[in-house]
């Protein structure tokens, strides 16, 4: 860490310790954020595959469904959903060269065509070790889009109108020249008929903790999305908003947001709160914990970030990045063991 880094940091460490509160501010690994995939990709076939991605990140059903008819009719013309398809009606197995910058020829699940976002996936891919035609790589870049340039996606968590999911989808996300919403909905009705009442991974929960329902899930994401909303925020000791935050702060500022009734605790304190689970099992709104940073006389955890999904967060790191999404699980803190939770409503 630079002299003012360190000095920066060891001046909130001091704010914050004196006020009662956790401080992350020692052991950060300032390379940049490795993007990564954490998620189950299981299903027999591209369309319960994407399904039970949707799922896992916390859509209900009727909003997998309507994400999924869109897909259906970009990528295969209502057929299951297919990376490889690309608007020329060849199929290929990387986004072709030569369609990159033209901001017209769509490819992928999504048909991708302006220029920024479909280098997005390409570059996204490669960070993967993927084919930028694979589907996995594709979904990961769909949730990557998600949390930053089509955050409004994350308010279709919670829909339970079909026909409603699907056409805001399309407005929201796809933007399509052409719309036939009818095949979209065809589609989305279908899939929904075929796969209503599965649960994405099918994995059992951890002891002591139950799986998430539709309504906690669609809260939880309301609390990334007001946590996302004050990404650029400072850092300050004991500050708990609504311009100003500490790691614990940012969490009790962004789920009280979101409808839910918590008291304002330190790090350890939300720890104790939560459910513990397992990383498998982690979705959007989920806590992530370290035992390292500046840990409190007697208690456990010195650090709380929100997962955001995609093993990436939102948390307000330290007085260097204030509130910051530019971190993963695995690089946001040097040293320390890490635990999960998920805050009961």
């Amino acid at each position: 860490m630079r002299p003012l880094k360190a000095l920066a940091a060891a001046l909130a460490a001091w704010l914050c310790l004196s006020m009662g509160a956790t401080v992350v501010g020692l052991g950060i690994n300032e390379s940049m954020p490795q993007r990564s995939i954490s998620a189950s990709f299981s299903g027999d076939d591209n369309d319960q595959i994407a399904w039970n991605y949707l799922k896992e990140k916390g859509f209900s059903d009727e909003a997998a469904a309507g994400i999924i008819g869109n897909w259906k009719w970009e990528s295969a013309g209502g057929g299951a959903i297919k990376p490889t398809a690309c608007q020329d009606g060849n199929s290929y197995d990387e986004y072709p060269e030569q369609y990159l910058d033209d901001n017209d020829m769509g490819y992928g699940i999504a048909q991708w065509s302006n220029a920024a976002r479909s280098r997005g996936l390409v570059d996204y891919a490669k960070s993967q070790g993927l084919k930028s035609g694979d589907l996995k790589a594709q979904l990961g870049w769909f949730w990557e889009e998600v949390n930053d340039s089509h955050q409004g996606v994350l308010g279709l968590m919670s829909e339970t109108d079909i026909d409603k999911a699907c056409s805001d989808f399309q407005r929201i996300y796809e933007g399509a020249q052409v719309v036939a919403m009818g095949k979209r909905l065809k589609g989305a009705h279908a899939v929904y008929d075929r796969l209503h009442g599965t649960s994405g991974s099918g994995k059992a929960g951890a002891a002591g903790c139950t799986s998430l329902t539709v309504t906690a899930a669609a809260e939880q994401s309301e609390a990334v999305k007001a946590a996302l909303a004050k990404v650029g925020c400072p850092y300050v000791g004991a500050a708990a908003g609504p311009d100003s935050f500490d790691c614990s702060g940012l969490v009790f500022w962004a789920f009280s947001q979101a409808g839910y009734d918590i008291p304002r605790l330190t790090a350890d304190g939300y720890w104790n709160l939560c459910q513990p689970i397992s990383e498998p099992e982690l979705v959007p709104g989920d806590l992530v914990f370290w035992d390292s940073g500046w840990v409190n006389a007697g208690e456990k955890m010195g650090h709380v970030a929100i997962y955001m999904g995609d093993g990436q967060l939102v948390q307000a790191l330290n007085t260097t990045y204030g509130v910051t999404k530019d971190f993963t699980i695995d690089n946001s803190m040097g040293s320390g063991n890490v635990y999960f939770g998920r805050l009961p409503k």
